[in-house]
């Protein structure tokens, strides 16, 4: 019998974006939709950074998961903290900000982003149902990054991808 009280029976993990430099690069996360799904947690995890750099990272909603009819998706808060080797550390501090967009600074090198979306924060009712992050490129340096989303609340189990209409 298949036992639904962990979270790996319960959700589904997209490796949004593969952990790699971003140099000089701009980017953009797998799409995946909320079809099925009341709730989505993407996390950022940012490597090394230098002073100068500075990125932008962006939710974005479209009406499949081929990206279609993109448009901004505003999120009204995250949370960051630092996850790095020199400082080990699980506290996260809330930004409360209502935006579609967040920047993450030279000062950032080494931290986790986490965003929450809830499924109504969709513009369902033109048929939005799925979104993906993306970011513009940190500058001339070597930044790794990794995003991940974890879709919760499933409205069937066993769960559905997350990655197909």
């Amino acid at each position: 019998m298949r036992d639904y009280s962990h979270l790996a029976a319960n959700c589904r993990f997209v490796n949004a974006e593969v952990n790699a430099d971003k140099t000089g690069a701009v980017w953009a996360g797998a799409w995946a939709s909320m079809k099925n799904y009341g709730h989505a947690t993407i996390i950022i995890l940012t490597g090394t950074l230098t002073a100068t750099d500075t990125m932008t990272i962006t939710c974005n909603q479209a009406t499949a998961v081929a990206g279609t009819g993109i448009k901004a998706l505003v999120f009204d808060y995250w949370y960051s903290g630092c996850h790095g080797a020199a400082v080990i550390d699980d506290t996260l501090v809330m930004t409360a900000q209502a935006t579609t967009a967040m920047t993450i600074t030279g000062t950032d090198d080494d931290h986790i982003f986490i965003i929450e979306l809830d499924a109504e924060m969709l513009d369902v009712d033109n048929s939005f149902d799925c979104f993906n992050v993306a970011g513009t490129s940190p500058g001339a340096h070597v930044c790794d990054l990794q995003v991940i989303y974890i879709l919760g609340q499933a409205r069937y189990l066993p769960t559905k991808s997350a990655i197909i209409d």
